[in-house]
């Protein structure tokens, strides 16, 4: 009888567990953010590549050569960019902003663009050492890491294999490994690669939630970051097909997974409710994972956010600095 009541009790006491657990998770996503759109289209605002003296820097390693720009005042932001995506896809306005506050580290990975791969092979471990060695290298303190898209798998491992170096994390767009993942659809897979027709138009239908779509067509390329000295990036197929193998092992790779649920460092997630390349729940099952994160959701913003909400995106980023950086300051 006793046993049978202590099995009783243990039954009502997961199910209040559970009924708890679900309620909190629904609260924490009862509510989207409603951001006002802000492309800017190429307006008379400043822009990250007009600060004096900007030029592209370079950090030689075993692996090859890092490219990036240093530029803005203030507590160091490294910036990792995401599939086949040079540096110049971050957007202008967007840079500008953070850099009011921050100085900016805005990287190209391996093989893309300016940054000279000299290994044939990687995973998301490779590349989260470049991005170790790059702040390591520049001797950074007191480092938030943003990544977006497959930069924020870097991001994660970075978290995760050199938490030293790390104070604070972004991630945007972005999702967790293993069996938490929710993965690309594979009908993405080609617009992403451009290996469609009228690949610039459906890249921004892929980018873009319908409504802002055809916007983007003329805004994406004006608002894009083109210092003078950076030239026109080139991604090579080989450098494309590794990117994609790299996806495949973080998707299959739950023992990162199981060691986020570890992980200490504070997060702000962020996602859109419109994003046809890594959707939300990707971002819900991150703030599950993750013990110190935050999560915003926006409401009809797609995967490229900083295009969408350049200033509001760059200001949630600041407070989320700021707040965790006064909280440090009061311990």
């Amino acid at each position: 009888m006793q046993i049978a009541r202590y099995s009783v009790q243990l039954s009502k006491t997961l199910l209040l567990v559970a009924t708890l657990w679900l309620a909190l998770g629904s609260a924490s996503y009862a509510a989207l953010d409603n951001y006002p759109e802000d492309m800017a289209c190429g307006a008379s605002q400043p822009r990250a590549e007009q600060t004096p003296g900007l030029q592209l820097e370079q950090l030689k390693t075993a692996n090859g050569t890092l490219a990036y720009y240093r530029f803005g005042h203030g507590s160091p932001l490294v910036m990792v960019t995401g599939y086949r995506a040079p540096l110049s896809e971050w957007n202008s306005y967007f840079l500008e902003q953070l850099a009011q506050q921050h100085q900016l580290i805005v990287l190209e990975n391996r093989g893309v663009g300016r940054s000279v791969s000299h290994a044939p092979g990687y995973a998301t471990a490779d590349l989260a050492q470049d991005v170790s060695q790059l702040i390591s290298g520049l001797n950074l303190h007191d480092v938030t890491l943003l990544g977006w898209s497959m930069g924020g798998m870097i991001a994660q491992q970075v978290a995760l294999r050199y938490p030293q170096q790390i104070e604070r994390l972004v991630l945007l767009s972005t999702t967790p490994p293993g069996a938490r993942a929710t993965q690309i659809d594979p009908a993405v897979m080609p617009v992403l690669r451009g290996q469609v027709d009228n690949g610039f138009v459906r890249a921004m239908q892929t980018l873009f939630p319908p409504a802002q779509a055809v916007r983007a067509q003329h805004c994406f390329v004006a608002d894009m970051f083109t210092p003078a000295d950076y030239g026109r990036p080139a991604v090579s197929e080989a450098t494309a097909r590794q990117q994609e193998q790299l996806m495949q092992q973080w998707f299959a790779d739950n023992q990162a997974l199981s060691r986020l649920y570890r992980l200490k460092i504070p997060s702000l997630i962020l996602t859109g409710s419109s994003d046809a390349i890594l959707n939300q729940q990707n971002a819900q099952a991150l703030h599950q994972i993750l013990p110190r994160s935050t999560l915003n959701e926006i409401n009809g913003g797609g995967h490229a956010l900083m295009y969408q909400y350049p200033r509001q995106l760059a200001a949630r980023i600041n407070d989320f600095m700021a707040d965790d950086a006064a909280y440090r300051g009061k311990k």
